[in-house]
């Protein structure tokens, strides 16, 4: 009798801890996966939990394996992926950024952390644990950043005009290099910070 009671409890803290995962996987902007691997070292889909339909559009069932979500990654990432295979088939752990296609043809940067699970038995990687972040804002603000600063940099070129900034919080100094050149000293010869 007791030994059934205790079951019972387990088996209620296995639910409660599974409620509470899927709780936190609906609420985040990340999803979550388990892959196994086959024998020939293709991957199929056990489980993928969270925000996985919002990012990319597609229902869980319709990413099936290896060949279906090779569909989504961008052309010029597939050697991306496959370094990742690589690392977690010799396992070890990966952090990868790449692009894929939703259902609906839209871009997205994604940051894929994955985790190979190794059989001591087996000698070899069985499956992957892993997580996506979608980046794609991130990768839009970054892209945004880069180009102002280009078109500022050539404003200044075309303008003969230099500027210079001090943060007074942290005493980081910055000096435009064209303003460098005008004072007459190299780049490396005037510090990024001001020693108070």
């Amino acid at each position: 009798m007791l030994r059934n009671k205790e079951l019972q409890q387990v088996q209620a803290a296995l639910i409660q801890s599974e409620e509470r995962f899927r709780t936190i996987a609906t609420i985040t902007s990340d999803y979550f996966y388990s892959l196994s691997m086959t024998t020939d070292d293709s991957f199929e889909v056990e489980w993928i939990d969270g925000a996985f339909e919002k990012i990319t559009g597609y229902t869980r069932e319709a990413i099936k394996n290896e060949r279906d979500w090779s569909r989504l990654i961008h052309s010029e990432d597939k050697p991306i992926i496959d370094g990742a295979k690589c690392r977690i088939l010799s396992n070890q752990r990966n952090i990868s950024e790449y692009r894929i296609f939703t259902r609906e043809g839209v871009e997205r940067w994604i940051r894929d952390y994955s985790q190979p699970v190794w059989d001591h038995q087996k000698k070899r990687v069985v499956s992957v644990i892993g997580a996506i972040r979608d980046i794609t804002e991130s990768k839009q603000a970054d892209a945004i950043i880069y180009q102002t600063k280009q078109r500022y940099e050539l404003a200044a070129r075309a303008g003969q005009v230099s500027v210079w900034d001090w943060n007074t919080e942290t005493n980081e100094l910055f000096i435009d290099p064209g303003l460098k050149r005008m004072l007459g000293y190299q780049a490396r010869e005037i510090e990024s910070h001001i020693e108070a």
